[in-house]
């Protein structure tokens, strides 16, 4: 497959993660004119419980957008 980028794009991307943690972003720059920029993350609550709960979020300046949730996921079988 081959992958074409216009040359006038340039991408950045930084993270950081840990045991139960994760944050993750990317800058585009698109030329001289526009960039666009989000981030996300997410931190796993340490509970003593059978299954995980995380919290989770995000942001993204393309409509400034800003979401934030939790999930639990509880394992199946044994």
């Amino acid at each position: 497959t081959n992958r074409y980028q216009d040359p006038r794009i340039t991408r950045y991307n930084l993270g950081l993660s840990g045991d139960n943690y994760n944050i993750f972003g990317e800058l585009t720059r698109f030329g001289r004119d526009r960039t666009e920029s989000n981030l996300r993350g997410y931190y796993e609550l340490p509970i003593n419980l059978p299954g995980k709960l995380r919290t989770e979020g995000g942001w993204s300046n393309r409509g400034d957008n800003f979401d934030i949730g939790g999930r639990y996921t509880l394992p199946l079988g044994g």
